[in-house]
């Protein structure tokens, strides 16, 4: 379980890529399914984005939180 829709939170989708349209598309995608899409720009964002998959499965694993821990950035608008 990545969620847990009844708390109404949504986990964060960082998409980066050369392309516009496709990070367009990518957070469209996200957001169908239930997720926040942020567009994270160029395709060499990626290297901060997958640490972030590095943090998560420490809290989840290491730190013992399992499934209960996501990330969610809160982009003002």
């Amino acid at each position: 379980m990545i969620r847990d829709p009844a708390n109404g939170e949504k986990p964060t989708v960082f998409t980066c890529a050369d392309d516009k349209a496709a990070r367009s598309t990518v957070i469209a995608l996200a957001k169908e399914i239930g997720f926040e899409g942020v567009d994270a720009g160029h395709l060499d964002a990626s290297r901060n984005i997958e640490n972030l998959g590095l943090l998560v499965g420490q809290l989840a694993y290491g730190s013992g939180f399992g499934n209960r821990v996501t990330l969610r950035a809160y982009v003002a608008s």
